[in-house]
């Protein structure tokens, strides 16, 4: 709670609370994808790349299997708070789904794709695994906190 109540006294948001609608119109633009896109770049972690498995190779002939609620989900892999203030399901913005991009990235390749989307108990053989994770919509605000109080007083059955 500090480092953010810092960061906004640092901003001077108590003092000036509402964002310049003046640049309202530069969102979503070429542009503005480019920072963004700049800084998924730079945010991206690989927690661990056993034997160099990655990155993977184009020349090779092998299966990737996909999983996940949001793997051809725009508004998911986006989440909560990027083009409106509680996130969507579905093609909320113009953009490209996770799929969407490897099977581009695969196409003219020997490279088999499955989508197994939400039946990830199933039996499934492949020589790569990915998990596609997002956020689904939800709200914040004053109920939140009611909730939170509300879960962390009932008592454990």
């Amino acid at each position: 709670m500090t480092r953010i109540l810092n960061a906004k006294f640092g901003l001077d948001l108590f003092n000036h609370p509402y964002a310049d609608r003046g640049y309202t119109a530069g969102v979503g633009s070429a542009a503005h994808r480019d920072v963004a896109r700049q800084a998924v770049r730079e945010s991206l972690v690989l927690l661990k790349n056993s034997n160099n498995a990655l990155p993977l190779s184009k020349a090779g002939t092998y299966k990737i299997v996909v999983g996940g609620k949001s793997v051809d989900n725009l508004g998911y892999q986006l989440g909560g708070w990027s083009i409106t203030w509680q996130g969507g399901s579905g093609a909320t913005t113009t953009g490209t789904t996770f799929w969407q991009a490897l099977q581009q990235a695969t196409t003219g390749t020997n490279i088999i794709l499955q989508n197994v989307g939400t039946k990830t108990k199933g039996r499934y053989s492949g020589d790569v695994g990915i998990w596609v994770g997002g956020e689904t919509p939800y709200v914040e605000g004053q109920e939140t906190p009611r909730r939170l109080r509300s879960v962390a007083t009932t008592p454990a059955s």
